[in-house]
């Protein structure tokens, strides 16, 4: 840093120069944000993904979206599946990010314990 002279009658003074905070730099060098908030790296990343879902995986999302949040039970009696057919396509949404863990509870049909699933990213 340079030192500054500050003369003065009768006083002469050395000070350094005053740096602004990090904190209000980096601020001020944000990345400009859609209204919806999404970074347009996230969004083409999104769109990627779009494209590359299954109509079976499609299908399934759907349906969590619809229950707001369901097992895998009630994902299949829903869709008139069988549950070996929902399970794999559940595994793979949570693969790319869309379904995500939404709690544990009791299975109304089966009175066991098992996991919920919510849907993260519209589509």
């Amino acid at each position: 840093m340079k030192t500054i002279v500050v003369k003065t009658p009768n006083i002469i003074r050395y000070e350094t120069p005053r740096v602004k905070k990090p904190e209000i730099i980096k601020k001020r060098n944000k990345i400009k944000r859609y209204k919806h908030r999404i970074n347009p790296t996230s969004m083409l990343a999104y769109l990627e993904i779009l494209e590359n879902l299954g109509e079976r995986q499609r299908i399934v999302y759907r349906a969590i979206r619809e229950l707001k949040s369901a097992n895998n039970l009630m994902i299949a009696k829903h869709l008139g599946l069988s549950i070996n057919q929902v399970t794999g396509r559940v595994f793979e949404l949570r693969k790319f990010g869309v379904v995500r863990e939404d709690k544990k509870e009791l299975c109304p049909y089966t009175n066991r314990l098992t996991t919920y699933w919510k849907v993260v990213r519209r589509l």
